[in-house]
């Protein structure tokens, strides 16, 4: 729960990749110690050092992922990462199958992270963060090495530059310290933090509630977890096209009602509609509420870093994230009810009410497709009102610096520049 807060406080002060190493490498090691563990406390002790290092590599990784690319990009790349915990669960699910020691199963599933050890020499820093953190010579290093990767033709003079420019328009902002309680600075900010809060432990909420409840679904539960992973695979590939076409919002309020009404039809249809028996149905509905919520998922990382500025951009998304968790832990207590108060049904209608309620609140969040990615408070604040025109005006700024001879800076902008979301083409300076 805490690991979130904690990595994501030290990303956004000390930079994305070498808390994100960190927290693999560490990871990788804990998992394969936990197939060894010889009591239940050091069990338990490795798992919770394990949750606390997951939550910050998930948050560091994913929000470097979304600096790197360009607004047109950022729906379809952050949407394709969800498909690999997809294929994850697919893969836990066959591991599970053949291995019914729970030690096999945390060994299989942990030694395959040894074969990305040489990861930290191909994973880029956020340029973005070396920008605004006036780290510029790291900067043009990087986009250095990109140009030369890419063969494009473009001197360091060109690349110092453009990125003095960029550095000069950052020093013109306030840019506030890092920290977790800067999402309760402004009333706008303090509104959204605490929407999304409870968006993130709804989606947990009702997609572990029905994760730890296919055990009592008919049917054999390998089997039936190997359905429920690819429904959610087909949930992510969708999500690809609708996020792209219809943005944020839109998609995730429909994906929290699509859950919650499933969860509470999936229950509270009569065993029998006439002669008509119903058992498929409501498996059929129970599925469909596990897809639902997977769609939820396949939006909030994404939105979540679009929300919030890039000094606590890291921070924020594990902020959420730790109500994500507080709603995981709640969820096995809920799907209790059903033998606590003698109300079959009762976790899933539970599920359902709040999946709906998290429909309503989603409405009234700003959509930010194709939206530069805000980089202080301000910026963030402007989203609301759909006018960031000084962050296009950044992008125009830098476009007009371009001349005949530095044309080939198209591909290093991309690379370099969509840090600062450049979402018009480069154009030649007028002589």
């Amino acid at each position: 729960m805490f690991g979130g807060v904690v990595c994501g406080t030290l990303a956004d002060k000390f930079g994305r990749k070498p808390v994100m190493t960190v927290c693999f490498y560490l990871q990788i090691a804990i998992c394969i110690s936990i197939s060894f563990s010889q009591s239940y406390l050091m069990f338990v002790i490795l798992r919770f050092i394990l949750g606390f290092i997951l939550q910050g590599l998930q948050s560091c990784t994913y929000i470097l992922i979304m600096e790197l690319f360009l607004p047109k990009h950022r729906s379809v790349v952050g949407t394709v990462i969800e498909c690999f915990w997809a294929f994850g669960n697919m893969w836990v699910a066959l591991l599970a199958f053949l291995f019914r020691d729970w030690r096999y199963i945390q060994l299989a599933i942990s030694l395959p992270g040894v074969l990305t050890i040489t990861y930290f020499w191909f994973i880029p820093e956020s340029v973005r963060w070396l920008v605004i953190n006036r780290k510029l010579g790291d900067a043009q290093k990087l986009v250095e090495r990109t140009v030369a990767f890419n063969r494009i033709n473009m001197s360091s003079s060109s690349i110092h530059d453009t990125i003095a420019v960029v550095a000069g328009n950052v020093a013109d902002k306030q840019v506030e310290k890092p920290s977790v309680f800067l999402m309760l600075k402004t009333r706008e900010l303090r509104r959204r933090a605490l929407s999304m809060f409870y968006v993130w432990f709804s989606a947990s909420f009702v997609y572990y509630g029905l994760l730890l409840g296919i055990g009592t679904l008919s049917g054999n539960k390998y089997l039936n977890y190997f359905i429920c992973a690819c429904i959610e695979m087909l949930a992510y590939v969708v999500a690809i096209y609708v996020i792209s076409r219809f943005g944020r919002v839109k998609p995730l309020v429909v994906c929290f009602f699509t859950a919650g009404t499933s969860c509470i039809l999936s229950v509270t249809l009569p065993a029998y509609i006439g002669d008509f028996d119903t058992r498929d149905v409501k498996m059929l509905f129970a599925f469909l509420g596990r897809c639902g919520v997977a769609g939820c998922f396949s939006v909030i990382f994404m939105y979540t870093s679009e929300l919030f500025p890039t000094n606590i951009r890291t921070v924020a998304l594990g902020a959420c994230t730790f109500w994500a968790r507080l709603g995981g832990v709640v969820a096995p207590q809920i799907n209790l009810l059903d033998t606590s108060t003698g109300m079959k049904g009762a976790p899933s209608v539970a599920f359902g009410c709040i999946a709906l309620i998290a429909a309503v609140v989603s409405a009234f969040l700003p959509e930010t497709l194709n939206r530069n990615l805000p980089d202080t408070v301000e910026e963030a604040e402007r989203l609301q009102f759909h006018t960031d025109g000084a962050m296009c005006n950044r992008s125009h700024e830098l476009d007009t610096l371009m001349s005949e001879k530095t044309i080939q800076l198209v591909a290093t902008k991309e690379t370099l520049l969509n840090l600062y979301n450049e979402d018009t083409e480069p154009k030649t300076a007028e002589t």
